[in-house]
């Protein structure tokens, strides 16, 4: 687990981008997720939210995890609010999903005396998801915007089938739609996904695309001398395992029969078995953590990101047009950036097995003409998905 003290990011944005001038606010962050711990895309969004709304005013947050007993900490300040907030760790009851997003009377009580205020003292209070801020009895008066990252949980059609992931989508399903009917609560909302966004009209919105929590130099431009393909992503969570399952059973196989020397590069964390499992397959690599992932990038000819379920968007396909390397990615990913991100000039998309395969084998039989698209692609990064256009809209929300 990696953790830093908070701090601004450094991202490379365009010239251009300005933000508007925010109306001085005290506002309570509500998360779940730590923004000291960068390690995690979850944790980079929280600690992106949190230095933009320092921006607009004192920031105190409230770290609320789900526990077995109620618990709050005393307030801490220090160096690790370097805006000056407040700091409380709380643990909430989690309970049983009908009664999920109830207010709890006593948790609302023992923040605000951690805090040293009432909850009525806050202009905003910003909710990092849904669960933590609905915990709290939040007065009539004091604003509540949500940030729905996650929103909804999605399917494609390559998403496989069996008894397990019925039951699963019955419980994703009924999570849902309780959350829907929470909405009224939040005066507005963050989006991830425009699909989520176009889903929901009744709702104030913006739409909030995950960044790179830091944009990469770009690197002296080249096509990579390997045949390499490369997968960067949490390996044990369970639609990246699915996806690489389903790009070793229906894509790869024919790769190879056609390139011999492709390698298949799996990078990330994963249990030793499954990595073993997958290197058994020909020219298949799982080494877990690399030392130097910007070295793994440059040796990518392509990029791949076969996710056909899960929910907000995938930082990793950011992450790969941010250092430039060619990006394949399924229909069902490329639904997450259809608003920002153009198939064939910023990106490949593949619909099916067949033009999974297709794409793969044009790129590694002549990756050259592909540089100009990979370079469009960070082009496009630096355009949409920058820290001064996601602080931007945050100051929208609450302007």
């Amino acid at each position: 687990m990696t953790t830093r003290p908070l701090a601004a990011p450094r991202a490379e944005t365009p010239a251009d981008a300005t933000s508007p001038v925010p109306r001085r606010q005290r506002i309570l962050l509500v998360t779940p997720v730590s923004p000291a711990n960068v390690s995690s895309g979850s944790g980079q969004r929280t600690a992106l939210m949190l230095e933009a709304l320092e921006t607009c005013g004192p920031v105190d947050v409230l770290h609320l995890m789900p526990g077995a007993a109620l618990h709050v900490g005393a307030a801490a300040t220090g160096p690790a609010l370097p805006g000056g907030g407040r700091l409380v760790e709380a643990f909430a009851p989690e309970k049983p999903l009908v009664g999920r997003y109830r207010p709890q009377p006593a948790l609302t009580r023992a923040v605000e005396g951690a805090l040293g205020c009432t909850l009525a003292d806050y202009d905003v209070v910003v909710g990092r998801y849904a669960w933590g801020v609905c915990q709290l009895e939040v007065p009539a008066g004091v604003r509540i915007v949500a940030d729905l990252d996650d929103f909804r949980y999605r399917y494609g059609p390559q998403a496989p089938w069996s008894l397990e992931t019925l039951k699963e989508r019955a419980r994703k399903w009924m999570a849902h739609a309780l959350l829907r009917r929470q909405l009224h609560r939040f005066d507005s909302v963050f989006f991830v996904s425009p699909l989520d966004q176009r889903e929901q009209p009744q709702v104030a919105s913006v739409l909030l695309p995950n960044i790179p929590f830091a944009i990469p130099p770009l690197a002296a431009p080249r096509t990579a001398t390997t045949k390499n393909v490369l997968f960067v992503g949490s390996l044990w969570y369970r639609p990246n395992a699915e996806g690489i399952d389903w790009l070793l059973r229906h894509v790869w196989p024919r790769v190879r029969r056609e390139v011999p020397d492709a390698t298949l590069t799996l990078v990330g964390a994963a249990p030793a078995a499954t990595r073993e499992a997958w290197a058994a397959h020909p020219g298949v690599r799982a080494p877990g953590f690399v030392d130097d992932l910007a070295q793994a990038y440059a040796d990518a000819s392509l990029v791949v990101v076969p996710i056909h379920s899960g929910g907000g968007t995938n930082i990793k396909v950011l992450e790969a047009l941010a250092y430039a390397r060619p990006c394949l990615i399924s229909d069902f990913t490329y639904s997450g950036f259809e608003t920002l991100l153009e198939s064939t000039r910023d990106l490949l998309v593949a619909q099916d097995p067949e033009q999974f395969v297709a794409h793969c084998l044009d790129v590694l039989r002549d990756p050259g003409p592909y540089l100009s698209m990979a370079l469009q692609g960070r082009a496009a990064v630096l355009n949409h998905f920058n820290a001064s256009t996601f602080r931007s809209l945050i100051l929208k929300s609450l302007a």
